[in-house]
């Protein structure tokens, strides 16, 4: 046998040190595990008491409800939605432009007291109303209009009504 490979017995000074050694790592680790076992109970109750949430009611059961609550607000907002585009479709048949021309009809009468009004909604129909001022009497005429176009004859100043009208 090789006389390297035995390992000679240590001293009682060497044993001490070693068991001294030996009793600081055990009491490392101890303290350590003590450390993580109260950091580990602490989690655990922070953990509790966030699936519980503030009033007794578990996390699970808020986000439900915090999930019903969205689907509430969007079947909500889709009928808001198609109420809009209803609303959106119907105005579009109330008038919407409006042009006025004011003129004087005759030479005697002093100012403009006649007038042209063009009332069109969004696909140009309406109408056009003129009314003629003059001493003895005043007339009102109404002409229809569909897509800018009337099928009676329109005079210059009920043509300019249109034009302002289809400006706005």
């Amino acid at each position: 046998m090789d006389s390297s490979a035995i390992v000679k017995p240590l001293s009682g000074v060497e044993l001490t040190h070693l068991t001294y050694a030996l009793v600081i790592v055990a009491t490392f680790f101890g303290l350590s595990s003590l450390y993580l076992a109260v950091k580990l109970h602490r989690l655990n109750l922070l953990y509790r008491e966030m699936m519980q949430g503030s009033n007794g009611e578990s996390l699970e059961a808020m986000l439900l409800a915090r999930i019903q609550d969205v689907e509430t607000l969007k079947q909500t907002v889709r009928g808001l939605q198609s109420e809009c585009e209803k609303l959106d479709a119907e105005s579009r048949k109330h008038i919407q432009q409006v042009g006025i021309v004011r003129f004087n009809a005759f030479d005697n009468t002093g100012s403009d007291l006649s007038f042209a009004v063009a009332m069109l909604d969004a696909a140009k129909n309406g109408f056009v109303l003129s009314g003629i001022y003059w001493r003895e009497e005043s007339r009102v005429y109404a002409k229809p209009v569909l897509q800018g176009e009337s099928t009676y004859t329109l005079t210059k100043e009920e043509k300019q009504a249109l034009e302002v009208a289809g400006k706005k």
